[in-house]
C-alpha cells in the first residue's frame, strides 16, 4: 500500500503544469490612419487573433495603448509573439507584404513578430499602424478605390462569377483577400483599401489566379516591368504613383491603361533610325536617332541601352524630336521611343538596335604600278571620315603624307614618281574632336621603272629557292644582271633593315636565314641601274 501512494504522488508530480502570467503592454500610434474607428485591438497568438478581445485604450494624441496578461504556457512557439493591430473586429487589420523588418511570413499570413519576449513584464515599442517604425519615420497611408471595367473581358481560363480581384504589393498577392464589387450591374468592378506607400504595383484578377491581366513588357504606359530574383524571368505590373491623401482610381478596362472604349492615345513612333555615326572611342561616341513625327505628339521619351542589357539600367531621356546621344562606345545597342500627347502617351515601340563601328585598320591594300604612276586602293573602313596616306623610299622613312578627305575614298593615284623602290601605309581617322586614329595599316611595297618587281616581264631575273625558307636560301640572278656586281637586301614588312651583303658576279649566293624569327620579310637586289623586290617567307 505504501508503495502505491508513492507511485500515485510521482505520476501526479510529473503531469503538473505551472503556468506563467505576464503583462505585455502594447502602443500604437493611429495618427496616421486615414478613415474613422472606434476601437483599436490587439490580436495575436495568445488569443487566436481575436478581433475584439484584447483592446487597448486611447491616450489622446492618436496614441492607443493597452497591458495584455499572458499566460506563456499557453502561447505556440514562446519566447515567440506574433499579433496584428485590428480596428473594430476586423473592421480593418494591417497587411503588410512580408519585406518589413518587424513581421514574419508563415504560409499566407503575415504577422508583426518578436522572436524573443522576456520572461517578465515587457512593454513593447510604439510604432505607427500598418509600419515597423514612429509615424514620424512611416511610409505615408492611403485609401485607394480601384475600378475595372469588366464589360469587355473574354474568358480566358476565369469568370468573372469567380470574383474579380485587386493583388499588388500592398497585399503580398495574395489572391482573394481584395475582392471588388459590382453593386450596381455596370461590369465596373470597385472597391477601396488602405495602401501604405506612395507607390503600387497591382494587377487585376479572377478568382485564385484562375486568369490575371497580361501586359508586354516595358510598353505600356502604365505598367512597368521588373526582373525576378533569379534575374532570367520579368513580371510586369499596373504602376501608380499616389499623391497625398485618398487616390480614386480612374475606371480602366481589363488589360488596358485606359477606360473601355476610349479613343486611342498617341501612335506608337515607327522608322526608327540611327546615322551620322561618330566612332570616337569609349564614352565619346555620337549617334543621331531619328523617328516619323507623331502628329499631335508633345514630346517623346526614348530609352536604351547596350544589347542585352537590363532593360531596368537603361538611360531614359524625354526629347522633342529626333537628337543626338552621345556619351556612347564602339559597341551595339538598342532602343525604343513612345510619343506622348495631351490625351495620353503612346506604348513603347519594338527594341531598334544600331552599331557604332570600332575604328579599325584599313584591310584589302592592294597597288597597281603604270610607268611613273601607281594606284593604292583599299577596302573601306565603315568608321572612317577620311584617311592618313604615308609613303617613303625603301629602304627608308615615310617622308610624304596626304590626308585623304571622306570616309567613303577607297583609292589614290599618284604620278611622276621616281624610279626606285618604295612603301607605303594607311591610317583611317575616326573622329577630329576628339582625335580617334585607327592603327595602320600593313606596310606595301612597289617599284617603279628601272626598279622592277617580280610580277613584270622581268621575273626571271631573280629566283628564290626554296620559298618558303628553313635554315637557308640560296638567290639565284641572271648573269646579265650580276655582271657589274650587285647588294642584297633583307628587311621587315615595317621597312627595318635585316641585312645586307655586297656581291660580286657570281650568279647565285646563299643567305643563312637559320637565326631570323619566322614570318614574312622582303628580299631586294639592286645593281648600279636596276633593282628587283621579293617577298620572303621564314618558316
Amino acid at each position: 500500500m505504501k508503495n502505491f501512494i508513492m507511485t500515485l504522488v510521482v505520476l501526479c508530480t510529473s503531469v503538473m503544469v505551472y503556468s506563467q502570467v505576464i503583462p505585455v503592454t502594447f502602443n500604437v500610434d493611429m495618427s496616421n490612419y486615414p478613415g474613422a474607428f472606434t476601437t483599436v485591438y490587439a490580436g495575436g497568438t495568445w488569443n487566436n487573433f481575436c478581433g475584439n478581445c484584447s483592446f487597448l485604450t486611447n491616450q489622446g494624441g492618436g496614441l492607443w495603448s493597452g497591458t495584455v496578461p499572458m499566460d506563456t504556457t499557453a502561447i505556440p512557439n514562446w519566447p515567440e509573439l506574433e499579433w496584428k493591430f485590428i480596428i473594430d473586429n476586423y473592421a480593418d487589420v494591417e497587411l503588410f507584404n512580408g519585406s518589413e523588418s518587424c513581421v514574419k511570413v508563415t504560409g499566407q499570413f503575415i504577422n508583426r513578430v518578436v522572436t524573443n519576449m522576456p520572461n517578465g513584464p515587457a512593454v513593447l515599442d510604439l510604432v505607427c499602424w500598418n509600419a515597423c517604425v514612429t509615424c514620424d519615420q512611416a511610409p505615408n497611408l492611403h485609401n485607394v478605390k480601384f475600378q475595372v471595367d469588366m464589360s469587355e473581358y473574354i474568358e480566358s481560363g476565369g469568370s468573372v462569377a469567380a470574383g474579380v480581384n485587386v493583388n499588388g504589393t500592398f497585399n503580398g498577392f495574395c489572391g482573394t483577400c481584395w475582392n471588388l464589387t459590382d453593386p450596381d450591374g455596370d461590369s465596373i468592378y470597385s472597391g477601396t483599401f488602405l495602401v501604405v506607400g506612395d507607390t503600387m504595383e497591382y494587377l487585376y484578377t479572377i478568382g485564385n489566379f484562375a486568369d490575371l491581366e497580361g501586359f508586354d513588357a516595358f510598353s505600356d504606359v502604365c505598367t512597368k516591368t521588373v526582373l525576378s530574383a533569379n534575374l532570367q524571368d520579368t513580371f510586369t505590373n499596373r504602376y501608380t504613383v499616389l499623391a497625398l491623401g485618398d487616390t480614386c482610381l480612374t475606371a480602366v478596362c481589363w488589360e488596358a491603361c485606359e477606360p473601355c472604349g476610349a479613343p486611342p492615345t498617341c501612335p506608337i513612333p515607327s522608322n526608327l533610325t540611327a546615322s551620322n555615326f561618330k566612332s570616337a572611342g569609349s564614352g565619346k561616341s555620337e549617334v543621331n536617332l531619328s523617328w516619323t513625327p507623331v502628329a499631335g505628339a508633345i514630346h517623346y521619351t526614348v530609352q536604351g541601352g547596350l544589347q542585352g542589357s537590363n532593360p531596368n539600367n537603361y538611360t531614359v531621356v524625354t526629347v522633342a524630336g529626333p537628337f543626338k546621344a552621345t556619351g556612347l562606345s564602339e559597341a551595339t545597342y538598342e532602343w525604343q521611343i513612345r510619343s506622348n500627347c495631351a490625351t495620353g502617351s503612346s506604348a513603347f515601340s519594338a527594341l531598334s538596335t544600331f552599331t557604332i563601328p570600332a575604328c579599325t585598320a584599313a584591310v584589302g591594300l592592294n597597288t597597281v604600278v603604270n610607268g611613273s604612276s601607281a594606284t593604292f586602293s583599299w577596302a573601306q573602313v565603315p568608321a572612317a571620315i577620311g584617311y592618313i596616306f604615308d609613303a617613303g623610299t625603301e629602304p627608308g622613312s615615310y617622308s610624304y603624307q596626304q590626308i585623304i578627305a571622306g570616309g567613303g575614298s577607297t583609292s589614290l593615284t599618284l604620278n611622276s614618281i621616281p624610279t626606285g623602290n618604295y612603301k607605303w601605309r594607311l591610317r583611317a581617322g575616326c573622329s577630329t574632336s576628339p582625335l580617334r586614329l585607327a592603327p595602320y595599316s600593313p606596310t606595301q611595297f612597289f617599284t617603279i621603272a628601272g626598279a622592277t618587281s617580280k610580277t613584270d616581264a622581268f621575273s626571271d631575273i631573280m629566283v628564290l629557292s626554296p620559298n618558303p625558307a628553313n635554315t637557308s636560301l640560296t638567290i639565284s640572278l641572271s648573269q646579265e644582271f650580276v655582271k657589274e656586281g650587285f647588294e642584297i637586301i633583307l628587311s621587315d614588312l615595317q621597312g627595318r633593315l635585316i641585312t645586307t651583303h655586297e656581291i660580286g658576279s657570281q650568279t647565285s649566293f646563299v643567305l643563312d636565314v637559320s637565326t631570323y624569327q619566322s614570318g614574312i620579310y622582303m628580299i631586294q637586289v639592286r645593281n648600279g641601274q636596276h633593282s628587283y623586290v621579293e617577298k620572303l617567307i621564314i618558316n
